[in-house]
């Protein structure tokens, strides 16, 4: 409605509400005392313990000591100045508060936030405010290297500490899928839902069992996107900010393609195909101690990059020595520039390269499957929808499965 009038349009309806709604409560309970300094390090390095246990792949974590920094408890003092938190907790409870969610309101629309401020500034509910939103479990304020955590004190013991396997979580969001978060259509889906399903790794079955924090999030994560994408690739593209691993249209993704390869989707073909060549091999978790792709191989070539080789020497000494019932099978796959023909040589000749290079490693020849006659099937079997570089380099590939028993 019109803000310019007599009765001040919606924004004057909801600050009225609101007002009402706060003006009319008393907030004076005392909280119990759960979560102290003492407690709050310890499990504040403990959870990062677990966090960096559960994801290796995570770059340059932070010393304990600056953990310990990084976490403070929840004060009104924390947020009584800093207006961004406030306007985010009141846009937030404003529904509980008012009749809000009646109407389609951009939250950057400039009466709204002049509304939210008039509350915030009010002398009589705005101290309420900052008693209210000092109540939250938990806040964080900055990213990246800045980011704080903020944990209130009646938080207990178990709750305090899965709230910190989140936020730690949080805490190593690269920038790249920071940055391709803020562009998408839904930045609090890809940024909470997200952080959570991975945040949920760490967490034990029995922690689990009353979990339910951004549950509808987690539910299209699981829908959405884990039911197509590795959960090593999703780990990937959020801790590395390897976003062409979740998706390959966006501008982010395909500028950090070229970061991580130096395959430019806007080359010519043939700069694409001479970049795939010097570009780096690329490892793909399919399913841990199950299944391995060694993807971006030169294209028309076959044999294995220093990373598909730097792979393959982890999966062996993890999974391959320890385990004598552990037999290999390499799959060879090509993308589908040229004919049917050459893409099935290209595919069974990549596959015997792999074999070449395990019996290099010293991998026995009585542990090789079909070694003698290396599986291949061209361009015929696409792990992704040939479209631009990226999923070509995708296809050109070579899959690992470990085989125990008769499976």
């Amino acid at each position: 409605m019109d803000p310019v009038g007599a009765d001040g349009g919606t924004a004057e309806l909801l600050f009225g509400q609101a007002f009402s709604f706060l003006d009319n409560r008393s907030f004076s309970r005392r909280e119990p005392t759960h979560t102290n300094d003492t407690n709050l390090d310890s499990d504040a390095v403990a959870m990062h313990q677990r966090v960096l246990a559960r994801f290796p792949l995570i770059a340059s974590a932070l010393p304990d000591s600056e953990i310990e920094r990084r976490v403070s408890l929840f004060e009104p003092a924390t947020i009584r100045n800093d207006r961004t938190y406030l306007r985010e907790w009141l846009d937030n409870f404003l529904p509980q508060m008012s009749e809000a969610e009646d109407f389609a309101i951009d939250d950057t629309n400039t009466h709204y936030v002049a509304m939210l401020d008039r509350l915030i500034d009010d002398s009589d509910v705005g101290p309420k405010i900052v008693t209210l939103g000092a109540r939250q479990p938990a806040f964080t304020r900055g990213d990246g290297a800045s980011r704080e955590i903020f944990v209130h004190r009646r938080v207990e013991a178990g709750p305090r500490q899965l709230t910190l396997i989140h936020e730690l979580v949080h805490f190593y969001r690269h920038p790249d899928y920071a940055a391709w978060v803020a562009a998408s259509k839904d930045s609090d889906f890809y940024n909470e839902g997200l952080t959570e399903w991975l945040a949920r790794k760490v967490m034990t079955s029995e922690e689990l069992v009353d979990r339910t924090t951004y549950q509808p999030r987690v539910d299209v994560v699981e829908q959405q996107i884990a039911r197509h994408v590795p959960e090593d690739d999703i780990a990937r593209a959020f801790f590395r900010g390897e976003i062409w691993r979740l998706e390959t249209r966006s501008t982010e993704a395909r500028t950090a393609f070229e970061t991580s390869t130096g395959i430019s989707e806007t080359a010519l073909e043939t700069d694409q195909n001479t970049a795939s060549r010097t570009g780096p091999g690329i490892f793909q978790t399919v399913e841990s101690g199950r299944h391995y792709r060694f993807l971006n191989l030169g294209f028309d070539e076959v044999q294995p990059k220093p990373e598909h080789l730097s792979a393959f020497r982890e999966i062996k000494a993890a999974q391959i020595e320890s385990d004598p019932e552990v037999k290999v099978r390499f799959v060879g796959h090509a993308s589908s520039a040229g004919s049917l023909e050459v893409n099935d040589r290209v595919a069974r000749r990549r596959s015997t390269a792999f074999y070449q290079m395990a019996r290099r490693e010293r991998l026995p020849a009585s542990r090789l499957l079909d070694a003698g006659n290396p599986p291949h099937f061209g361009e015929t079997l696409p792990t992704a929808t040939e479209e631009d570089a990226i999923t070509r380099a995708m296809n050109r590939r070579v899959e690992m499965f470990l085989v125990r028993g008769e499976s």
